[in-house]
């Protein structure tokens, strides 16, 4: 019966150390999971931002191309060609 008693026990033993393996595979898993999803998120908005900051850069060259007779203008103290 002893030898019963000690397969039980062995085997209890094991199954307690393969639910506590599997519950710390399973954690490290999901931390690595969330991670990824972190960075990727992370990544989408410094790229949302970077398209913004393009957008803006572009409007503002515009604005200054648009507005470089005047400024010229404004700078030499003649008056811009469709003032005259």
């Amino acid at each position: 019966m002893s030898t019963d008693n000690d397969k039980r026990a062995l085997e209890e033993d094991i199954c307690v150390h393969i639910f506590a393996a599997s519950a710390a595979l399973l954690g490290v898993c999901l931390t690595v999971i969330g991670i990824i999803r972190v960075i990727i998120a992370t990544s989408n908005a410094m790229m949302a931002m970077t398209t913004q900051a393009q957008r803006r850069s572009a409007a503002i060259a515009v604005a200054c191309e648009s507005g470089s007779p005047a400024v010229a203008a404004v700078l030499t103290g003649r008056r811009p060609a469709a003032g005259r």
